[in-house]
């Protein structure tokens, strides 16, 4: 990373928020720059003897000593700074991590409510194709029975017939009209009277 890029980072968002490993890489950047300032400043500490100053003279030991406190205010202004932005990226982190479970739960909450509305719709076309069947089952029962019925009224013309046609001495017609002028045909047993 660059200067610029420490100043105003920029991540790359992902499905749940910012991309977590470029996040992570720039806290360990910021540790690594917070680690080499104050190793530095260590060793710019240890190479300023006092003692020194005062053998070079009275005015490059105010010199140094001025700019001993210069780095040492540097030295702290980026520690406080580093920290900062430390704290600063560690609380964006939690904040995306607690945006993420808040979508992920309202997502998980949407999907269950569709879920119970379309189980109910669900139930309630399984209800009306039952009722429906059943109807059909009713309807299936009495054309059944009617159909039973009117055999057995054809039964019971075809006696009556053949015994008109044996008592007139004639054969049993082999067709009747019926009420609707629609054509029924005998059964054999009615033929077998008529010739009988």
């Amino acid at each position: 990373m660059t200067d610029l890029e420490t100043k105003s980072p920029e991540f790359a968002s992902g499905i749940r928020g910012y991309d977590r490993a470029q996040v992570d890489e720039y806290i360990d950047y910021l540790r690594r720059l917070i680690t080499d300032a104050e190793e530095r400043a260590r060793d710019a500490q240890s190479q300023f003897v006092l003692d020194q100053h005062a053998a070079i003279g009275p005015r490059i030991a105010e010199i140094f000593a001025l700019a001993e406190a210069e780095a040492r205010e540097m030295r702290d202004t980026i520690a406080s700074q580093s920290t900062g932005l430390v704290d600063a990226a560690r609380k964006e982190a939690r904040e995306i991590v607690v945006s993420a479970k808040r979508e992920a739960a309202e997502i998980r909450e949407h999907t269950e409510r569709d879920h119970v509305v379309l189980f109910a719709e669900l139930e309630q076309e399984r209800e009306r194709i039952r009722e429906e069947v059943a109807v059909l089952e009713r309807c299936k029962a009495e054309a059944i029975g009617e159909l039973n019925h009117l055999r057995e009224m054809l039964g019971e013309a075809a006696g009556v017939v053949g015994q008109v046609a044996e008592i007139r001495g004639r054969r049993a017609p082999k067709q009747l009209t019926g009420p609707g002028d629609e054509t029924v045909e005998m059964p054999a047993v009615a033929a077998d009277l008529g010739d009988a």
